[in-house]
């Protein structure tokens, strides 16, 4: 396996920025702000597994609503009904969500790139517990960002609105070519949430109640074996539920699909038949002549009339609500079986006593990249075999060469700059030393040292040592200092 590795040495833990001096703000005015932006999600996703994102314009021009609206200089403040209108606004549906961030632009004379104040926004949004959610939603596959400079000159603001495919609702004007249009009998229906769908979660069976729906004599109906297992579901008067019936001929037109996204249900969706109704309208009724102890388990119920107009294939959805809220739509579960011929000879597979196949098979990644922080003693530099140990059992990889070496060296604020940046260096080029001895392929590692001013500035620029970054980085060095010196006496 081939791996990147990253390494940031430090005293304490930092943001990593850098300021960029005698800049004038006209001459950045953060045009690659939304593609800086992109990438970095985007490599926050693969790092989890997720699939990339793709700019969207409609998604853009709503993000662009929503930053322009903080202009004044306000908090920016996620507002999910906002967000929904604006997305009316631009031609999608609402089922989209945002994340907000400002940054700042600069600090007295020192103005800040574009990458610096992306590394601001990104940074806070993957360490935002409200923001990660929506950032590794596996369903979005669209995003569109923008920004917009506060009225003083101050402060960036940048909007990030993602959505899905059912974001595009070009089919929800073409119902009339249907015999039978899709309603709307979802619109008023509550939205759902992980609290209020948390039972839901808990039924395990699905798949068979869903194989229980049938159409006889124009009727849908649904039976279960298990009529306590669905007590256990619908508890509350407002949980039920409802069929959808989704007709083959909504997705015949190769360039849109015939539903309003905006909606929960797809097709010809029923009434919901809520818990209380549901009961007592089960039409197996207990048997008088069976003992007392045997009770009924058993039900059968109405859910409703079939249109006749249908015509065509046609699947029923069975739609779960919990609480006046959709919180499942379980489909119909596909097991295609067959006679498949083959002119190739399967063979004998070896007895469980011999070696088996050869050669093995071992799934191995092509590539990786692998970040590390490694926090050094005060004055220490030497970095021994034993010392990486532990981080080479946290890769948890049996065979890796490593090709890259990406060293970022910081020190604390206080102190001399020279004798830091000394120090910086050796403890990265001791550091490269000991990876290098563990393989044979030559590492060329790319060492860069810094002081962690810039990282501060911005770190704390809306923190409750803001009055701190006012000083300067002489003052603030020599305070600290002196500081450090006094505790020692």
């Amino acid at each position: 396996m081939k791996k990147y590795f990253s390494l940031v040495l430090c005293s304490f833990f930092v943001l990593s920025l850098t300021a960029q001096k005698d800049k004038n703000k006209s001459e950045d005015t953060f045009n690659k702000l939304p593609q800086t932006l992109l990438v970095e999600i985007n490599k926050f996703r693969k790092s989890k597994g997720l699939d990339t994102l793709e700019f969207n314009e409609m998604l853009t021009n709503a993000a662009s609503i929503s930053a322009g609206s903080y202009d004044d200089g306000g908090q920016a403040k996620v507002d999910a009904a906002k967000t929904k209108k604006n997305l009316k606004k631009v031609g999608a549906t609402s089922k989209g969500e945002e994340c907000l961030m400002s940054a700042p632009v600069s600090k007295g004379r020192e103005n800040y790139s574009t990458d610096d104040v992306a590394k601001v926004i990104y940074t806070r949004w993957e360490n935002n517990k409200k923001d990660v959610p929506v950032l590794l939603n596996p369903k979005y596959v669209f995003v569109g960002i923008s920004y917009i400079m506060s009225s003083d000159g101050k402060k960036v603001y940048a909007s990030a609105v993602f959505g899905g495919y059912d974001i595009m609702n070009d089919g929800a004007k073409m119902k009339k070519e249907l015999a039978v249009p899709f309603n709307t009998k979802s619109k008023k229906m509550k939205a759902p949430d992980l609290k209020g769908c948390k039972n839901c979660d808990k039924f395990k069976n699905y798949e068979n109640l869903h194989k229980g729906i049938y159409v006889a004599n124009g009727k849908v109906y649904l039976k279960y074996s298990n009529m306590k297992e669905l007590k256990k579901l619908l508890k509350k008067p407002k949980d039920g539920f409802a069929i959808d019936i989704v007709q083959r001929a909504q997705y015949d037109n190769p360039n849109y699909n015939i539903m309003d996204n905006n909606l929960y249900n797809k097709g010809i969706m029923s009434k919901v038949v809520y818990k209380d109704k549901f009961f007592k309208k089960n039409l197996i009724k207990p048997d008088p002549k069976a003992k007392k102890k045997v009770r009924n388990n058993k039900i059968e119920v109405e859910m409703a009339k079939f249109e006749p107009k249908i015509g065509g294939t046609y699947e029923i959805n069975l739609v779960v609500v919990q609480d006046g809220k959709i919180c499942r739509t379980v489909t119909r579960t596909y097991l295609e079986s067959g006679e498949q011929e083959s002119s190739t000879p399967i063979g004998i597979l070896p007895a469980p006593e011999s070696k088996g196949l050869k050669p093995a098979f071992e799934p191995r990644s092509e590539s990786s990249i692998i970040n590390f922080t490694i926090p050094f003693a005060k004055n220490k530099f030497e970095f021994k075999n034993e010392d990486i140990q532990p981080l080479i059992n946290a890769l948890n990889e049996p065979d890796f060469i490593i090709e890259g070496l990406y060293i970022y060296a910081y020190s604390s604020i206080e102190g001399d700059s020279v004798a830091n940046a000394k120090l910086q260096r050796k403890r990265a080029e001791s550091v490269a030393k000991v990876l290098q001895g563990r393989q044979a392929l030559k590492i060329q590692p790319n060492i860069e040292t810094r002081d962690s001013w810039d990282l501060f500035m911005l770190e704390n620029d809306d923190g409750a040592h803001a009055d701190l970054t006012t000083m300067g980085k002489k003052l603030l060095s020599k305070k600290l200092t002196a500081i450090k010196n006094y505790r020692k006496n």
